[in-house]
């Protein structure tokens, strides 16, 4: 009820309605009400300023975000990347400790920034949980292994128990499964001096599909008082000074844990005792997937010796990574020229030839983004160009991309990361960086729209695996489009985006260059820049290819077979 309701209805009961009609009190009652109506919309403003406030602050946070994570990031690239190429050169053994430990710095520094951006990401909405099939003995597995050197540094057992019935293939994130197990168990290590670190699986028995996992990390260490328990998953909280001091953290771990269990539709509970060890049961639930489930991850190393010779011009503003990329590079024989800004970068195009482009993203003068739109629409459509950015932030792939960059690298880069991405672009014929016009057909045939090269290679030309590849993907595509079309028809463009990433690894392994660049317009469709009518076309000419795909698949491949 608003201001001047309420005074009508105190009128109404605390004054006769002959007096209400005298002018004097009528006079003296609109004054009360006018000045009730100016409260109501001061009051109204105050709420739209406070609201336009919390937008403009949250969007300040994002940018403040954005702008440490590329400041914190700059120089960890050159840390890390100058000490990946000073190991390779004789060093005594008092060196190679000095090395060892700026390393394991650096990394547990990086360790805390992820942190940071996590938390700022999940508080902001802007963190997704992917959902793919995974091995979950494998995620075990892989924790364990990551973390064994560190229970041996301090002379600890790591130990593992599976309980029975556990299922070979969930669908859910794993990546994410295996960033708070990883917590747990390093929590548990770092927070034990002798004894064991056990983590334990239980699973209960499937339902509908579902299978719930009951992960337990049991350590023998310090323990918690029954005050600590209860704010242990509080952000910046220890359990004392004292513990801070000696074992160090931002005490963010275990907010990050509960959080992405939480948005897994889990939980994580806590058994403790001062003194005498902790238990930590994480319990999540996930639906139970099959082998098809599991995505193709087989990817060959690219020849890295496809870099010799090669001529690479490297845009980036900070001399140490210059460095850095410039002396992986040599040791590879590629010759490296350097431009300093986007603007330089421009020049530099113009005036000569490069096989690839190494482009950062923040820079002065003319950031990456610019200048690749600059070279894609005025200088050279087919250079690859590969982003280095420090910009850990959700989105800054998208972005990329519809700059008109072919690849997309975080910074600080391990060397096998940057070479394999160079190489593989450069082993590319540079006609295939842009959707290929459709072969001409000869003699009244149709021209095939698929190769299965790639397949073939995966599959160690196991023809069995292939036809059944062939057979998943004549199923499938056919629903992926009804799914983008009704998406289309009815608004849902993040719909539609998100299927056509869905699609894409199925398109990219049929060998359909056709839809190559086709497919990654539309799942970085961006209706605030195009009109939709296009996206309309785009979506008719990706059904019209897939169907005389599917036709010619089901003619050449699967013909042979009972279907």
């Amino acid at each position: 009820m608003n201001l001047n309701k309420q005074l009508d209805s105190h009128i109404a009961a605390c004054l006769p309605e002959t007096y209400r009609e005298d002018p004097v009190i009528k006079k003296f009652i609109g004054a009360i009400q006018e000045s009730c109506d100016l409260q109501h919309k001061i009051q109204g403003q105050e709420v739209r300023d406070l609201q336009e406030v919390a937008a403009e602050s949250a969007e300040a946070k994002e940018i403040f975000l954005a702008n440490m994570s590329h400041e914190i990031r700059t120089p960890m690239n050159a840390i890390i990347g100058m000490g990946r190429q000073l190991s390779r050169t004789n060093l005594d053994e008092q060196q190679q400790f000095y090395l060892e430990t700026i390393s394991k710095a650096a990394e547990h520094l990086l360790v805390l920034i992820n942190d940071i951006l996590d938390i700022s990401k999940i508080e902001a909405g802007k963190l997704n949980l992917v959902q793919t099939g995974f091995r979950p003995g494998e995620v075990i597995d892989h924790c364990l292994q990551v973390m064994k050197h560190k229970a041996e540094e301090k002379g600890l057992k790591l130990v593992k128990k599976n309980g029975p019935g556990l299922s070979t293939i969930f669908i859910g994130d794993p990546y994410r499964l295996t960033q708070v197990l990883q917590n747990l168990v390093s929590n548990a290590i770092k927070f034990t001096e002798q004894g064991s670190v056990t983590v334990s699986c239980l699973v209960q028995p499937e339902k509908d599909k579902k299978q719930i996992m009951m992960l337990t990390v049991t350590d023998t260490g310090i323990g918690m008082d029954p005050e600590f328990q209860a704010s242990v998953f509080r952000k910046f909280t220890q359990e004392d000074r004292s513990t801070a001091r000696k074992y160090g953290g931002t005490g963010l771990g275990m907010s990050i844990s509960k959080q992405l269990a939480e948005l897994m539709n889990g939980s994580i509970d806590v058994s403790s005792r001062k003194g005498e060890g902790t238990a930590i049961t994480l319990t999540i639930p996930f639906t139970v997937g099959v082998a098809a489930d599991i995505p193709d991850t087989q990817m060959a190393a690219a020849d890295s010796s496809i870099l010799k010779g090669k001529k690479i011009l490297l845009v980036e503003d900070n001399e140490m990574n210059r460095l850095v990329a410039t002396t992986l590079l040599n040791n590879y024989g590629a010759v490296t020229e350097e431009a300093h800004n986007g603007a330089e970068a421009i020049r530099a195009v113009k005036d000569g030839f490069y096989d690839l482009i190494l482009m950062d993203v923040q820079m002065p003068v003319l950031n990456g983004f610019d200048a690749t739109r600059i070279i894609r629409q005025e200088l050279n459509e087919f250079i690859p160009i590969i982003a280095l950015t420090a910009n850990a932030i959700k989105g800054e792939a998208e972005k990329c991309l519809k700059a008109g960059m072919n690849d997309y690298i975080s910074k600080p880069f391990g060397e096998e990361e940057l070479v394999n991405a160079i190489a593989k672009w450069l082993g590319k014929e540079p006609d295939k960086f842009a959707a290929p016009p459709l072969p001409e057909m000869k003699n009244g045939e149709s021209p095939r729209l698929y190769e299965l090269t790639q397949l073939e290679k995966i599959a160690s030309n196991n023809q069995s695996f292939i036809r059944k590849m062939v057979t998943l993907f004549t199923n499938q595509a056919p629903a992926d489009l009804k799914e983008i079309r009704e998406a289309f028809a009815n608004g849902n463009l993040a719909t539609v985006r998100s299927t056509a990433h869905r699609m894409k690894p199925s398109l990219d392994n049929m060998g359909i260059e056709s839809l190559h660049g086709l497919i990654r317009e539309i799942e970085t469709w961006d209706d605030s820049h195009a009109p939709n009518d296009q996206l309309d076309k785009k979506i008719a000419e990706l059904s019209h290819t897939i169907s005389l795909v599917l036709d010619q698949l089901k003619e050449n491949v699967l013909a042979d077979t009972n279907q």
